[in-house]
């Protein structure tokens, strides 16, 4: 976990939902790394409900996203948004696995100050990526997320601490095509 400055908490939780892609760079990988990154390629839609520590609360978060192919097979383009709190984040990007560092890699763009980079290990037919946030611009908010590709769904874990209050939001947004 890192401490990020998020000048908007609701649009930073809602681009934390979709971190798993962005710029990484694709290698050769191994034809199960390929078809596994294929299965993925599709039109996606995700519904969850955030949970606010102090209130109980929480609201709804609103995701869809197109992931397509890219220049090679071991790399898949994203281009998404989430709705929550009123607002849209924007996010486009890849995820490909590095096969020098024998792991997948997703880095993601939003129109948040946001940005991050989540490190994924296959096991199996499902991917597990963490996020590890890149962002360095101090506000008090420690962020850490996971996403699950797993069959035919995309699961998208996210808990946002404020370090000065220790409120947390956290959320679990299901993806299905």
């Amino acid at each position: 976990m890192r401490t990020v400055n998020c000048s908007n908490g609701a649009r930073s939780i809602a681009a934390l939902a979709v971190i798993w892609f962005g710029t990484a760079l694709p290698a050769a990988a191994s034809q199960a790394d390929i078809d596994l990154l294929q299965s993925y390629v599709g039109n996606w839609s995700g519904r969850g409900e955030t949970v606010y520590s102090q209130t109980g609360k929480g609201e709804t978060v609103a995701c869809k996203m197109t992931i397509d192919t890219a220049n090679v097979p071991s790399k898949l383009n994203y281009r998404g948004k989430c709705a929550i709190a009123g607002g849209v984040v924007n996010m486009n990007g890849t995820v490909a696995y590095v096969e020098q560092a024998n792991h997948y890699e997703a880095v993601m763009t939003s129109n948040t100050p946001f940005k991050g980079t989540a490190i994924g290990k296959r096991s199996g037919n499902s991917l597990s990526l963490n996020l590890r946030d890149t962002t360095d611009t101090g506000e008090a908010y420690d962020i850490s997320s996971s996403l699950t590709l797993k069959g035919d769904n995309i699961i998208v874990d996210f808990l946002v601490t404020n370090v000065a209050t220790g409120d947390t939001i956290s959320a679990s947004v299901p993806f299905n095509k």
